[in-house]
């Protein structure tokens, strides 16, 4: 949401590059915590959904947000983006609630 309220092109390129580095931490989290909650059993077809699932938000997304910004401008972009990414937080309580173990305490220090 920051990008509404960026003056000019430094300030937009330094929140896109914040953006970036907490993309990046953040695929790497999410990647860990999904091979610690899934099954032994299931690892192989859970991380292969998973995986898949990634490649195609990355494939369709950039081209949906293109052909929004084409029709309607960045500002509408970004609102669409953050109306779509404000449902995200209250759903992570279902996650807590089906995997407590795992989203409060996710690390096991006696494997390390």
């Amino acid at each position: 949401m920051g990008y509404f309220v960026s003056a000019g092109i430094a300030m937009a390129v330094v929140l896109r590059t914040a953006h970036g580095v907490f993309h990046a931490a953040s695929s790497n989290a999410s990647a860990t915590w999904v091979t610690d909650i899934i099954p032994a059993r299931r690892m192989g077809e859970e991380l292969g959904i998973y995986g898949l699932s990634m490649a195609v938000s990355t494939a369709v997304a950039p081209a949906l947000g293109l052909a929004v910004m084409n029709v309607w401008g960045f500002k509408p972009l970004f609102g669409l983006a953050s109306a779509v990414a404000l449902p995200e937080p209250p759903s992570l309580w279902f996650l807590i609630s089906a995997s407590p173990s795992a989203a409060l305490w996710p690390v096991c220090w006696s494997r390390l």
